[in-house]
Formats: C-alpha cells, structure tokens, sequence
C-alpha cells in the first residue's frame, strides 16, 4: 500500500503539488517570531501591485535595556530622516553591519545552529539566565518564587544577580506587579 502526502496553501486553503508551492517568510508585527506560508504563485501576483520598496531598520534607544524597535519603512519615506543632504550620501559614509549569515538549509526547530538541544528558559535549572528571547509568565514566576536560587545560579556562571529594586529587573520579572501573568 503506497502513502500519498496532501499538501494546501495556507492563503487559499486550495489543494497544491508540493513542487508547485511558493514558500513565505512572514514577519508580522503580532508574532514575535517569522512565520512560514505556503502559497500558489498566481496566489502571489497581486504583491506585484501593491508591494513597495521598503527599509527595514531596527532602533536601539539609548538607555533601553530591551529589544530594539523593529520598523519597516517605506524608502521616500525614511530618505526624509537626512536633514540638509541626500540619504545615499548618508548611507554612503554608514558604517556597515556585519551579521551572520542566513541559514540557507533547513534545520531541526527544535536544536541549536550547532546541532545541541534548545535550552528552556521555563524551568528552574535555566530560569533568569541571559538569553536573547522575551521572559515568559513562567520563567518570570519562577524567578518571582525562587529568586536566591536563580541567584546563586546565575553568580555561580557569573552573571550579576536579580535585583527586584532594579526597575529593568522588575519590569521583565514582573516584580511588584499584582499578576503580571494575567492568569
């Protein structure tokens, strides 16, 4: 008995061949994370018409401690940010920002780019180490409930401690907050 895989766009919810699937990276506002779509290309088209030259910029305000501000532009639109002289002359003398390069192949969501296991901010062993996502309700609650042991932990790798006066500190741990989980 063979096994046959049905494959759908997710904009039209149409039946597609596999080979015959566009693939989306979405970065949506509402999703903190790049979405993956699979689409026709007819599907596509209209994006022909109503999609714009764009910049993408990303704002690190100086005292802020979180992520930076992400911003997608329209190009008139940002060239109005040079006051006094044109944007490519701006851009000309910018310095350059190197960064890793795109993964090219697919990798296992679930590891590392070096093949290791994720690690999982959500438990006490991980919970208030540094790391580059957002604190979530359970991870800030166990921090809340068991702050010397998070402590010790994070001293014992070198890390400053968690201090609940530190308002950066009280704002991404929820600290003085009545339910900063909403539950």
């Amino acid at each position: 008995m063979g096994e046959r895989t049905v494959r759908f766009s997710d904009l039209s919810n149409q039946q597609v061949d596999a080979e015959q699937l566009a693939s989306l990276t979405v970065e949506h506002p509402d999703h903190e994370m790049p979405l993956r779509l699979e689409a026709r290309p007819a599907e596509l088209e209209p994006l022909k018409k109503i999609g714009i030259r764009a910049v993408r910029l990303e704002v690190q305000l100086p005292g802020e401690d979180e992520e930076p501000t992400r911003y997608i532009v329209p190009e008139k639109d940002f060239d109005k940010l040079a006051n006094g002289r044109p944007m490519a002359e701006v851009l000309a003398e910018a310095e350059q920002v190197v960064t890793a390069p795109r993964q090219t192949s697919r990798r296992s969501h679930n590891k590392t780019a070096n093949g290791e296991p994720l690690q999982t901010f959500d438990t006490l062993k991980n919970a208030g180490l540094p790391h580059m996502g957002k604190v979530g309700a359970r991870e800030a609650r166990l921090v809340r409930e068991n702050l010397e042991a998070v402590n010790a932990s994070r001293t014992a790798q070198g890390h400053a401690p968690i201090d609940p006066a530190n308002p950066i500190d009280a704002k991404r741990y929820g600290f003085g907050q009545p339910n900063p989980s909403g539950a």
